[in-house]
C-alpha cells in the first residue's frame, strides 16, 4: 500500500478570493499556524476531493478549529485594543 503524503497536492494552483490571485495548494494547507485556511473546502472542491484529503491528514479537533468562522473585523479591532490596554473582553 502506498502511503499518502500531506504534500502531494502542493503543486496545484487555484485562485484565492482573499488574495485576488492564484496560489499553490501548499499556501492554503499551511496558512493558519500550519493548519489549512478556513476556505480550503470551498476553494478546492472543484479541483480534487479536498474533504477526503482533510479527513486523511487532520484530527476532528483540528478540523473544527480551522473551519470555525472568522471573527468580524470590528471584533478583531476591539480585541486588539483591549489586548494593547491590558484588559479582556467580557464574553
Amino acid at each position: 500500500m502506498v502511503k499518502k503524503s500531506i504534500k502531494s497536492r502542493d503543486h496545484l494552483l487555484q485562485y484565492c478570493r482573499s488574495l485576488g490571485h492564484r496560489v499553490p495548494f501548499e499556501y492554503c494547507r499551511c496558512l493558519n499556524t500550519n493548519l489549512p485556511c478556513r476556505s480550503i473546502l470551498d476553494c478546492w472542491m472543484d479541483v480534487f476531493s479536498v474533504e477526503e484529503w482533510v479527513r486523511d491528514f487532520y484530527t476532528e479537533e483540528e478540523i473544527n478549529f480551522f473551519l470555525q468562522p472568522a471573527k468580524s473585523k470590528i471584533l478583531q479591532i476591539y480585541d486588539s485594543m483591549l489586548k494593547a490596554s491590558g484588559s479582556e473582553r467580557k464574553k
